[in-house]
């Protein structure tokens, strides 16, 4: 992305499946004729056991990205892998048992082959690309770029990074055994699918310049964050109604949640607000009814509204009371409000709307304070 100026919000992925074969390819979203700058490639046998390919064009990675922390992206919150251990934990995870899948990077005219030695440790053994293969290799790209062809589904070597996992490899295994390494089943590579949006995007999507608000029923109680999957969901500890894309964010060490339940509430405020700011413009009703029922229904249960107490502006406050006052939705009466206050700001749900989720049943316990 950072390579070609792509932002994350014109990231989008064109699935094609071939014979036994899966492909994932990005295309620059504003050159013309298309400009491929990634794919994914999923390949497998009769057995759907496969191999797969990750390549990012124009692209590289520095023997420095080999040490704990080495990253690039450590201040660009636009990304993920802020911590420098993504690329080589997964090359740990991939290695160890029950996986035992080879792990193979190309960058720089390198090739890094991670494996276990004989003391049972993960190392990383770099070998320099034979020039004649690359001389051959650029000779033939420059041709094809001097003619304008498009790029081909193919690393480059020299000005690319590519990841291949699970290709068969004679080597140690962790118990120090020499075996040939496994190829990746066809099940478990669907699964790994998805843990991104990018793939298969969900319909029914509210998408605001925080975040997305994803309405589809598949996506409820999940939330993302620059559209990968946070496996252990809201770092409330409570269950989500509807599912959530964070534009901006960190995580946890563990990658499983953001870094705070504090951070994610306000995040997820900011998408609400935004979305409901453009449906009021649109003179629409639709959204604000469902965070309403959020409010008065599910207050202090879920992680969507949970925090929200001093997070919520004074127009979506507003906007959210008025729409009770002409609803009959809630036990077929009007809702009440008790404000205790002459002061004109009194209408700012802050405490007295939010804090409560019975609010129409028990109006004198929703009293200012």
């Amino acid at each position: 992305m950072r390579s070609f100026g792509i932002s994350e919000r014109d990231f989008k992925v064109e699935q094609s499946n071939g014979h036994r074969e899966k492909l994932y390819r990005v295309y620059h979203p504003i050159k013309t004729p298309k400009h491929l700058v990634g794919f994914i490639r999923f390949t497998y046998d009769v057995k759907n056991l496969g191999t797969l390919e990750f390549v990012n064009f124009k692209a590289s990675l520095q023997q420095r990205h080999l040490g704990i922390g080495g990253t690039s992206k450590a201040n660009d919150c636009s990304q993920m892998g802020q911590h420098g251990e993504g690329l080589k934990l997964s090359a740990l995870v991939n290695r160890r048992h029950p996986y035992n899948y080879s792990f193979i990077i190309t960058s720089n005219s390198f090739r890094w082959t991670f494996g276990w030695n004989v003391d049972k440790k993960l190392n990383c053994r770099l070998q320099r690309l034979p020039k004649t293969d690359l001389r051959e290799q650029k000779e033939l790209a420059a041709q094809n770029d001097e003619r304008n062809l498009p790029r081909e589904c193919k690393a480059r070597a020299w000005e690319d990074v590519s990841i291949v996992i699970g290709e068969p490899r004679h080597g140690r295994t962790l118990t120090g055994d020499k075996q040939t390494s496994n190829k990746i089943p066809l099940k478990v590579f669907l699964t790994r699918t998805i843990m991104t949006i990018d793939i298969d995007p969900p319909s029914n999507v509210v998408r605001t310049v925080h975040g997305d608000l994803i309405l589809h029923p598949n996506h409820r109680n999940k939330i993302y964050l620059h559209s990968l999957l946070l496996p252990s969901g809201s770092k409330s500890g409570k269950p989500f109604v509807y599912g959530y894309n964070l534009l901006n964010g960190e995580t946890g060490r563990d990658r499983d949640t953001v870094a705070t339940a504090r951070t994610e509430a306000e995040h997820i405020a900011k998408i609400w607000a935004a979305a409901l700011t453009e449906e009021k413009r649109l003179g629409k009703e639709d959204l604000i009814s469902k965070y309403a029922a959020l409010i008065l229904g599910n207050f202090h249960r879920v992680a969507d509204v949970d925090c929200i107490g001093g997070l919520l502006s004074k127009e979506i406050a507003e906007l959210a009371w008025d729409f009770l006052k002409k609803s009959k939705t809630w036990s077929n009466q009007p809702p009440f409000y008790y404000c205790g206050s002459k002061d004109s700001q009194a209408r700012r749900l802050h405490h007295d709307w939010i804090c409560s989720r019975h609010i129409l049943t028990d109006p004198i316990g929703c009293r200012n304070h």
